[in-house]
């Protein structure tokens, strides 16, 4: 780049070095940030929210002078000014933090921001992608399910439904924009597992039917959905219902803990899982992972990146060990477009 005295002659000339985006702090990889595309040109991604402003990106510019940084702003290109909007686009010198403000929901080819010289309107750095969505508010219900006769089946100890609105809203809501309101919750006797049968005079209670066929693999929906959903005050009327279990009945495979149901409709979840363990199905229920699209499997295998630290790995993994809250920027899109259809 080339600074001009007042006569418009070329006064100096600099070097540009290399011009990064990072994180100002790698915790906060799991609230909208996706470096993992093995070309580093098309640059990172973050997201924001229409009406939000997100404050986890930085520019570093190393060994930036004074002189330097007066001649070079934060911009974003030509088409983008349109869904954001940068608060403290100044550049301040070897680091300089930036906020940025979503104005309107952009495509999934998102909006980018770049530096550029002031003098030319010329773009000397690789972009930052953004995605800038709409807000999504979904409806949560959360339904304890357990046999009052059968003492292995007690909740011990019992997560409160609000555990799992909480950890939907940390999974989503930063990284895609949807927000998930606890509108309905309950506790359901139900007959199932090894209880001992009835004794005379007991009033007669519903059963939870096997949820899993293990002759034919397949998981009768159509039996366990009016069970569960007749019993739980509401569930009809949520967007997202989660059934939390006390000794899921899975009998073809012990792994299998959690669970959605047919077509999408709901979630059943061993009690003994972390609330995350909810997050993961419910992106089943949003389509994710889209990485699975190539590897014949509906989870996402990675890689990762390198701020979640070892044996952590993605909220959509084939594994609940390790999970963390971090999605890929295309689930990020493709969470908040089924959010909005659903």
């Amino acid at each position: 780049i080339q600074a001009t005295s007042a006569d418009g002659n070329v006064s100096k000339a600099f070097i540009m070095p290399p011009i990064h985006f990072k994180l100002r702090n790698p915790a906060d990889v799991v609230k909208g940030w996706d470096d993992t595309d093995p070309d580093k040109t098309k640059g990172p991604w973050t997201s924001v929210g229409v009406g939000k402003t997100k404050r986890i990106v930085k520019l570093v510019i190393p060994g930036c002078t004074p002189e330097m940084a007066g001649l070079l702003e934060l911009a974003p290109t030509p088409g983008s000014q349109a869904f954001l909007s940068i608060a403290n686009q100044t550049i301040a010198g070897e680091t300089t933090n930036f906020d940025i403000t979503g104005t309107a929901a952009a495509q999934e080819a998102g909006a980018k921001i770049t530096v550029r010289e002031k003098a030319n309107n010329g773009n000397t750095s690789g972009p930052l992608n953004v995605h800038v969505f709409d807000p999504v508010t979904m409806s949560l219900g959360v339904y304890h399910i357990r046999d009052s006769r059968n003492a292995n089946t007690a909740f011990d100890p019992k997560k409160g439904a609000d555990a799992y609105e909480d950890a939907l809203n940390l999974a989503y809501e930063e990284q895609c924009n949807i927000t998930f309101s606890l509108t309905s919750s309950d506790e359901i006797d139900m007959r199932y597992g090894n209880a001992p049968p009835p004794l005379p005079g007991d009033p007669p209670r519903p059963e939870l039917p096997r949820l899993f066929n293990a002759t034919t693999g397949g998981f009768p929906w159509d039996i366990a959905r009016p069970a569960v959903e007749s019993e739980a005050i509401g569930a009809g009327g949520v967007k997202i219902p989660i059934f939390v279990v006390n000794n899921l009945d899975v009998v073809a495979d012990a792994d299998l803990v959690g669970i959605v149901g047919g077509n999408r409709n709901e979630v059943y979840l061993q009690s003994m899982l972390e609330p995350i363990a909810a997050a993961h199905e419910v992106g089943h229920i949003l389509y994710l992972s889209t990485a699975a699209q190539g590897q014949g499997n509906s989870h996402d295998l990675g890689t990762w990146p390198p701020e979640l630290g070892f044996s952590q790995f993605g909220l959509m993994y084939e594994s609940y060990s390790g999970l963390t809250n971090w999605l890929r920027r295309k689930d990020w899109f493709e969470a908040n477009k089924r959010a909005k259809s659903r």
